[in-house]
């Protein structure tokens, strides 16, 4: 059967015929559906007002070797609690999968080659819910947009935690990605405010798309999108990123208005805690990211907020904290990376041209430095500081 629009309010028992296109499912009235191929679809096409999916509330558990929820138009869920598991889970990555790669040649309408939690060809909206992911494709994934405005999300998958061809806009939410090969990923990625952790193997953010091929594990090309300017907007939340690879990456700009923001970076000097080819303005909020000095990029020299950077004669093991103080002794900034590091990267509203810092690890001095200009830089290394002046520095 062809399914026209579907709306789940998640209540005592499924109907039967909100489900399409699937091999077999198993419901209860606790909400299950397990099944061979996709969870819950609708695949009507031939009218606009037609396809979509929307879920109104209640408690839905899927599992299923294909999607979980896939829409050929829009997913809109209001409320619900839900745990999803999806072609196996997250333990079906890149590096132990040796079919992967099938999964993103695929359109949303097609069973055989995606295993997604959410998927949808145009648009997926979220105001509010609990989710569990633990997925071996994308969590969410939409062929044009996606906006959460609220709700607790946590996140294991083996690819993109939260992928969007077009934009991705966060208003708010807990959202705890555990496990990825890259966080969030799209042309346009716009942080308005929530608490956001990453964990990837890749990009943290990612607003470059195209291929995946340059990524940490020589993984193969991922998402069949490619954009050559990409856009990655911070205007509040807290976001924490624990990337291999390059933390925070945009092939176009990145404007950063507000928020509290770490990136605990890679290692590898092939890849750095930022990573942008246009210009990184930063007016507001607190950036604190360290990693390999290799690649160092610092916000532009054209932002309004002051920024320090540091490359350290030595790396900086794991779990050392690095402390900068102002010339009263107050505290400006205290971080401990869970990986080493060789270089970090500072900016708050804290940090005022004319006044002394002092920076320290694990309460050894490395340097008091004088802020003059909008970006200060100590220590010798490579990279390209403020999206194109070589790496170094006053000392």
């Amino acid at each position: 059967m062809r399914n026209k629009k579907v709306i789940i309010p998640i209540i005592a028992l499924l109907a039967v015929a909100v489900i399409g296109f699937i091999t077999y499912i198993l419901l209860n009235d606790a909400g299950i559906i397990d099944s061979a191929s996709d969870g819950i679809k609708s695949t009507e096409d031939s009218d606009a007002s037609l396809g979509y999916i929307v879920v109104d509330g209640g408690k839905l558990n899927i599992t299923a070797t294909g999607d979980a929820i896939n829409s050929i138009s829009r997913i809109s869920i209001t409320d619900g609690d839900f745990n999803i598991t999806t072609g196996g889970g997250a333990g079906n990555t890149s590096a132990t999968y040796n079919e992967w790669g099938r999964w993103q040649s695929s359109s949303s309408n097609d069973t055989s080659t995606s295993a997604k939690g959410l998927k949808a060809e145009k648009y997926i909206i979220i105001a509010n819910g609990t989710f569990n992911f633990d997925t071996s494709d994308d969590a969410i994934h939409s062929n044009a947009s996606i906006v959460i405005n609220d709700g607790n999300i946590t996140i294991k998958t083996g690819d993109d935690a939260i992928h969007g061809d077009t934009a991705i806009t966060i208003n708010n939410g807990n959202i705890n990605i555990a496990q990825s090969h890259e966080g969030i990923e799209s042309s346009t990625i716009t942080i308005n405010n929530g608490n956001i952790s990453i964990v990837d193997d890749d990009d943290g953010l990612n607003a470059s798309g195209g291929n995946d091929g340059s990524s940490t594990n020589g993984r193969p090309g991922q998402n069949n999108f490619s954009n050559s300017k990409g856009a990655i907007y911070i205007n509040g939340s807290t976001l924490a990123i624990n990337s291999r690879g390059d933390g925070i990456d945009s092939n176009g700009s990145i404007e950063m208005t507000g928020g509290y923001v770490t990136v605990d970076g890679p290692t590898d000097n092939g890849n750095g805690a930022l990573d942008y080819d246009g210009t990184f303005k930063i007016s507001g909020g607190t950036l604190i990211a360290t990693g390999a000095s290799g690649m160092l990029q610092t916000p532009s020299s054209d932002s309004t907020q002051n920024i320090i950077s540091i490359v350290f004669s030595g790396s900086q093991s794991a779990n050392s904290t690095f402390t900068l103080k102002d010339n009263s002794g107050k505290t400006i900034v205290d971080f401990t990376p869970s990986k080493s590091y060789a270089s970090i990267v500072i900016s708050t509203p804290s940090i005022s041209q004319g006044e002394s810092y002092t920076a320290s690890v694990n309460n050894q001095t490395i340097t008091t430095l004088t802020v003059n200009d909008v970006i200060t830089s100590y220590g010798a290394g490579g990279g390209m500081q403020g999206g194109g002046m070589r790496g170094g520095g006053r000392r």
